[in-house]
C-alpha cells in the first residue's frame, strides 16, 4: 500500500499589529506648556529699513552677521529669483530675575529665526553687541520683568502635572516602539520558518512521487518517509507556537496603542483646561513689539521656559518683519499663545508661511 501524498499546506497567515490611531500624534512627546498670553503689537505695516546681503560672519568690533539660507528677518526684497529678508538686532536690558544669560537669549533668538527659515530663500541676520549696539541695530530686545505676569502656585503645579504626563507618554511611546521592534524581529523569524517548512513539504512531495514512479514504497522507504514526516511535524508545531506568540505580541502592541491614545487625549484635555483657566489674554501680554518709525523694540515680559520663550520671540520677530496676526491658533502669528506647541516640535503653520512669503511679492 502506497502512502498518501502529503499535501502542501496553505501558507500560514502572519500577524501584523494594527497601527496607532492618528489621534495620538498630537502629543506623544513632551509638550512643554506655557501660559496663554497676548502677543502684542503696536507697529505700522511698513517702514522697516532694508539690510544688506552677505555671506560673512564677522565678530570683530562687537558685530556678527550671517547669511542663513531658507530664513527670514527685518525687511524683504526680491532678487536673483528669491525671497530675502533681513533682521538686525541687539540684546538690551535683561532683568536678572529672569535668570537667563545674554548668550542664552541669543541662542533662543537664533532658534526663533530658524522657525522662519524654511519659508523664504535667504535670511540675513546681523547681531550687534557693544556700547553702541542699541544705536546700530534696527531692533532691540529687552527683558522687562512684570510682576503681574507671575504664575500662580496653582498654575505652576498644573504645569508640572502636564509636563509629568508628557514625560509618561513619551516613556510609553518608547516602550511601544520596543514592542513593535520585537514583533518585527519575531515576525521575520516566523516568515523564514514558513519558507523552510514549505520547502520541506515540497521536497517530500517530490520524493514521494519519485518513489511511487520507481515501483512504490518498501519497508526501508516507509521508514525514511516517517522520519521526514516527523521533521515536518516538528516544524509545524514550532510554527504554530510562533504564530500564537505573534498573536499575543500583536494584542499587547494594540493594548499599548490604546493606552497611549487614552493618555494623549487626557494630556490634551489638561492642556485645554490649563488655557481655559489661566489663558485669559486680557490678563497680560507675554511680549510686545513696537516701532517708532526708525527702530523696533521687542519687549519680553514673561515666559516659563526656553521653548515658550522661543515661540514668543518668533511671534514678535514676525511682527518686526512686517507680519500681522493670522486666524489659525496653531500659527506662530496667532494673537495668543495657545496651540503652537501641540505636537512633536514647534513649526510654522501654512498661514505663517503664506504670510511671510507675501512680504516678497
Amino acid at each position: 500500500m502506497k502512502p498518501r501524498r502529503t499535501p502542501a499546506p496553505a501558507r500560514p497567515k502572519t500577524c501584523k499589529p494594527s497601527g496607532i490611531p492618528v489621534a495620538m500624534q498630537a502629543a506623544l512627546l513632551i509638550v512643554v506648556l506655557f501660559l496663554s498670553g497676548g502677543c502684542g503689537r503696536d507697529a505700522p505695516e511698513h517702514g522697516h529699513p532694508r539690510g544688506h546681503d552677505g555671506t560673512d560672519f564677522d565678530s570683530r568690533d562687537g558685530h556678527a552677521s550671517a547669511d542663513i539660507r531658507r530664513a527670514a528677518s527685518g525687511s524683504a526684497s526680491r532678487h536673483s529669483g528669491g525671497c530675502t529678508l533681513d533682521f538686525s538686532y541687539a540684546i538690551g536690558t535683561i532683568d536678572p530675575r529672569f535668570r537667563i544669560s545674554r548668550n542664552e537669549v541669543r541662542q533662543t533668538v537664533g532658534q526663533a529665526l530658524e522657525l522662519w527659515a524654511g519659508a523664504v530663500d535667504h535670511l540675513h541676520v546681523q547681531y550687534h553687541d557693544g556700547a553702541r549696539a542699541g544705536e546700530e541695530a534696527r531692533n532691540t530686545i529687552h527683558f522687562i520683568y512684570d510682576e503681574r505676569q507671575q504664575q500662580s502656585d496653582h498654575a505652576r503645579r498644573f504645569m508640572d502635572q502636564i509636563t509629568a504626563k508628557g514625560d509618561f507618554i513619551e516613556q510609553m511611546q518608547r516602550e511601544y516602539e520596543r514592542e513593535q521592534q520585537a514583533f518585527e524581529r519575531r515576525n521575520n523569524e516566523h516568515e523564514q520558518l514558513i519558507v523552510r517548512l514549505n520547502n520541506k513539504i515540497e521536497r517530500l512531495n517530490t520524493w514521494v512521487e519519485d518513489v511511487n514512479r520507481a515501483g512504490g514504497f518498501r519497508q526501508e522507504k516507509l521508514g525514511e518517509y516517517e522520519e521526514r514526516m516527523a521533521g515536518i511535524e516538528a516544524l509545524r508545531e514550532r510554527e504554530l507556537r510562533m504564530r500564537n506568540e505573534l498573536e499575543q505580541l500583536m494584542a499587547a502592541i494594540n493594548r499599548s496603542a490604546d493606552h497611549i491614545n487614552r493618555e494623549a487625549a487626557f494630556h490634551n484635555d489638561m492642556i485645554r483646561q490649563f488655557y481655559r483657566q489661566f489663558g485669559d489674554e486680557s490678563r497680560f501680554s507675554s511680549g510686545l513689539y513696537q516701532f517708532d518709525g526708525t527702530r523696533g523694540t521687542i519687549t519680553i515680559y514673561h515666559f516659563h521656559n526656553r521653548r515658550e520663550l522661543m515661540v514668543i520671540l518668533a511671534h514678535e520677530i514676525g511682527h518686526a518683519l512686517g507680519l500681522d496676526h493670522v486666524p489659525d491658533s496653531k500659527s506662530i502669528m496667532y494673537h495668543t499663545l495657545q496651540d503652537q506647541m501641540l505636537g512633536y516640535e514647534v513649526e510654522l503653520s501654512s498661514e505663517d508661511i503664506r504670510a511671510i512669503r507675501a512680504l516678497c511679492k
